[in-house]
């Protein structure tokens, strides 16, 4: 996968007629939390439930330029779901490149498959992710602050 840094990806994106987006990911709980309930002294209160606990999983990306949002829910995150998202987005975009920022979860690591569909669909590039832009600028900080603290600056 190829990586670069984010505020160069807008520049070329721009320069490329291509799209900045977002992406990320979320779980759902779909059952309903009791807030209050109430019973008559001394019994204690019976909630029926089925027994079973049900989640959500959404993928998400949101464009740069326009936000328009695109979404696509999934039974579990991993390569092979987050590959289909990837798909939509590429479709949804038609003719398009696309600079899509993720961040270092464990899903968005592609199996082999996964990784020759990317080599394929060369226009499309996954972004450095975000925890890795963070830590070179946290590096960079401390750089700096050493440097000041030495007289350099």
């Amino acid at each position: 996968m190829a990586r670069g840094n984010t505020p160069c990806d807008q520049k070329k994106a721009r320069a490329e007629d291509g799209l900045v987006l977002f992406e990320d990911e979320a779980s759902f709980q779909l059952d309903p939390t009791l807030h209050r309930t109430w019973a008559r002294r001394g019994a204690q209160p019976r909630i029926p439930t089925r027994g079973e606990r049900k989640t959500a999983h959404v993928y998400g990306a949101i464009a740069v330029a326009d936000a328009r949002f695109t979404y696509a829910f999934a039974d579990v995150f991993n390569g092979r779901t987050f590959l289909t998202f990837l798909k939509l987005l590429v479709q949804r975009y038609e003719g398009r490149k696309i600079f899509l920022i993720i961040d270092n979860g464990p899903c968005h690591n592609l199996n082999a498959e996964g990784k020759a569909w990317l080599e394929r669909n060369a226009p499309y590039r996954l972004a450095q992710p975000v925890a890795a832009l963070l830590a070179r600028a946290q590096r960079h900080r401390r750089s700096l602050e050493s440097n000041t603290t030495r007289g350099d600056a």
